[in-house]
């Protein structure tokens, strides 16, 4: 017990006892409770070797996701796969509006290509290879809603390290969460892009014709750089704009470094 000089306990001593095991009372309950802890506990320093697991579980899960999301950028802009619209004889295509259910199916390509990238991946920690088991078999979810692409795994086996030295066993099943803003990254919503077009429509009609359209994209999409230039229909000889969409920052695609673009007619 604590005692001042005159070997009375201190009230103002014993409170601060007292509040101090309600602090890491509440402490531990709080971990249990939070996350799906399951705890043996007989000296509390080993619970940091299982948030050091998960911030490097997160790591891989943020580098994969990441990867998977400008590949597959890169791949629906290319190849306008998110455009319904006219093509033209000469494959130029009319933007006329967004392709139905873009998100779910741009969710869906990400998807894949984060099960691809970790099958590619040989772990030698168990609960590194306990993850790369859930995402290969489609244990996690990718949700798309505009600029925001989130990763969601739940239930990995994270535990500590076990052996006769150690006096407490923990096993750890976090939920993990990775979001991800294409605005971030340098690179544009679908929706954002056919915004800008729909505002930019009326530039088309105008004279400096060109000019006009170029300084109306570059006002809405920062990230890109834009290049615009009058055409004419290969079949009626009637006059349009293609506009050109290229990224600023250069990415890793397909092993080597290079910018990403699209174009469209408005």
């Amino acid at each position: 017990m604590l005692k001042n000089k005159k070997g009375i306990t201190s009230p103002a001593m014993v409170l601060m006892v007292l509040l101090t095991l309600l602090l890491i009372s509440f402490s531990l309950y709080n971990f249990v409770t939070s996350e799906k802890v399951y705890l043996k506990i007989k000296k509390a320093g080993e619970i940091n070797e299982v948030y050091y697991k998960e911030s490097i579980a997160r790591f891989y899960l943020m580098q994969a996701a990441e990867s998977a999301l400008i590949e597959s950028y890169s791949e629906v802009l290319s190849s306008r796969d998110y455009i319904e619209g006219q093509i033209y004889p000469n494959e130029d295509i009319e933007f006329s509006k967004l392709k139905k259910e873009i998100d779910s199916a741009f969710a869906g390509r990400v998807s894949e290509k984060i099960k691809e990238k970790f099958s590619e991946t040989d772990f030698e920690e168990e609960y590194l290879k306990d993850l790369k088991e859930k995402i290969i078999n489609g244990k996690f979810k990718i949700e798309k809603n505009k600029d925001v692409v989130k990763l969601k795994i739940d239930s990995i086996d994270i535990s500590s390290d076990s052996n006769a030295k150690k006096e407490i066993a923990v096993s750890y099943y976090p939920y993990i969460e990775i979001t991800l803003r294409l605005s971030r990254v340098g690179l544009a919503d679908f929706y954002d892009i056919y915004t800008a077009k729909e505002g930019c429509k009326e530039q088309a009609n105008s004279e400096d014709t060109v000019e006009k359209t170029e300084s109306c994209f570059r006002d809405s999409l920062e990230n890109f750089d834009i290049h615009a230039i009058e055409k004419a229909h290969p079949v009626t000889s009637e006059k349009y704009i293609l506009v050109r969409l290229e990224t600023k920052k250069e990415y890793l695609v397909d092993g080597e470094f290079r910018k990403i673009s699209t174009e469209f007619v408005i």
